[in-house]
């Protein structure tokens, strides 16, 4: 009977015969690689595969055209090469790296699981590892960068000595984390963090200390270097597996650091990944942006009080407003990228957090690929959130592609010379002001 009822329900046989462990096809000799959690679950269906890798080709396509077009414009267009924008061209460069890895996780996807074994898994959970750390910092940098230009006019101008040392020190931070669980020495898990650290700083610097601390051309580049320094040990150390270890997550189509192992060396790794990887970029993110937005409405608040004293409608002129706008655009621009990050890593550190601390079960393969989305869909926002809001970058699109149908108004050169006679006119308001009181 019960071969007649599959043959004359043959679905029932083929429902039974394709029901495999998620670890199925996986060679005997690489299961020691995957974490015991994610061996106990059965495999997904064939069509949730083919639809993340779906979704995968769609997230490359977007970020590679939109930051290929950010490390295009910037680096060709001469008005665009600022010390600041150093930073943007390494945010740039860490998206461009999140997804060039993308082609891994497509091929395991339409293959239905880990066929690109091993090496694949290191290759992509390492470029993972540097670009996503390496993102947050420079992230914390230029929101730095913005505060000192914003609320220390006179005092913070970002040089391009100063970017290079933020840099350097951003990828100097990140890749001990990476390295770490790559060797197999420390852990396996890491957020984005310095390059959205450096950008906050750059963007505190602009805003609040324009004429303060100038950032030159060459102090950009060092911070980046920086950048890198802090980023490059956190891969090489679990690449080599001297502390931690890269693996496979989720539906073992994609790898990141183990945050499921029951030990207390990598329970320490996570803590310490999750500090030194999240919280301080966040934190100095955080920091940086408040302080421009205090600065910002404390200022529009004095020059309000000044014009009513002086029987004026506003003490800015036109110029002074046009630049004020593009400044305000772009730090903008900054604070919505750098939300951007916290919204999508915030998932992943949170997933990584109860796999170490809390409880295992909620953690099914098919719950820990959407965080693992979340951290590619930023790496495809980042450019066109610039393509959006940064004046000068949609001026040189405008020029190099014309059949994009960019209408943006040229920025007048004086507007800067204004913006800082204004300035001056401000702080004298306010020590008056504060001498009469």
């Amino acid at each position: 009977m019960e071969g007649n009822f599959t043959f004359l329900q043959p679905e029932a046989r083929i429902s039974a015969e394709s029901t495999h462990l998620l670890a199925w096809n996986v060679p005997p000799k690489d299961l020691k690689q995957i974490p015991e959690h994610w061996l106990t679950y059965e495999e997904p269906e064939a069509s949730l595969h083919y639809l993340l890798g779906l979704v995968y080709i769609m997230f490359t396509v977007a970020a590679l055209t939109g930051n290929g077009l950010v490390l295009w414009v910037f680096g060709s267009a001469p008005s665009l090469r600022t010390p600041s924008n150093v930073f943007v061209v390494n945010l740039a460069l860490c998206d461009f790296m999140m997804m060039l890895k993308a082609p891994i996780f497509i091929y395991n996807s339409f293959n239905r699981g880990f066929a690109t074994g091993v090496l694949g898994c290191q290759i992509f959970a390492a470029m993972g590892s540097l670009s996503g750390i390496g993102a947050g910092m420079t992230n914390a940098c230029i929101a730095y960068d913005r505060f000192n230009v914003i609320t220390r006019p006179f005092h913070a101008k970002m040089t391009r000595l100063k970017a290079i040392l933020i840099v350097l020190l951003v990828w100097g931070y990140t890749i001990p984390w990476t390295v770490l669980p790559l060797m197999e020495l420390w852990g396996r898990f890491v957020p984005a963090g310095m390059t959205n650290a450096c950008i906050a700083y750059d963007r505190f610097n602009v805003i609040t200390r324009p004429f303060h601390a100038k950032m030159t051309r060459l102090k950009a580049i060092v911070i980046v270097l920086l950048v890198w320094g802090y980023t490059i040990p956190w891969t090489v150390l679990p690449l080599m597996e001297l502390w931690g270890r890269f693996v496979p997550e989720g539906y073992l189509t994609s790898c990141s650091f183990d945050y499921l192992t029951d030990t207390f060396d990598n329970h320490l790794f996570v803590g310490a990944i999750f500090v030194c990887s999240y919280m301080i970029p966040m934190s100095m993110i955080i920091y940086f942006y408040s302080q421009i937005v205090s600065h910002v409405v404390n200022h529009e608040k004095t020059l309000r009080e000044q014009a009513r004293k002086m029987n004026v409608d506003s003490l800015r002129s036109n110029t002074t407003a046009s630049n004020q706008t593009a400044e305000i655009r772009i730090a903008k621009a900054a604070i919505t990228i750098c939300f951007l990050f916290v919204a999508s890593w915030t998932p992943y550190g949170v997933m990584a957090l109860i796999g170490a601390f809390g409880d295992k079960r909620l953690l099914t393969p098919g719950v820990t690929m959407i965080p693992a989305c979340c951290c590619k869909l930023v790496a495809c926002i980042d450019p066109w959130i610039y393509a959006i809001s940064h004046p000068k970058y949609r001026l040189e699109l405008q020029r190099k592609l014309p059949w994009l149908a960019i209408h943006e108004k040229e920025i007048s050169d004086s507007a800067s010379v204004t913006s800082v006679a204004t300035t001056e006119v401000t702080q004298n308001a306010e020590q008056v002001n504060t001498t009469t009181t």
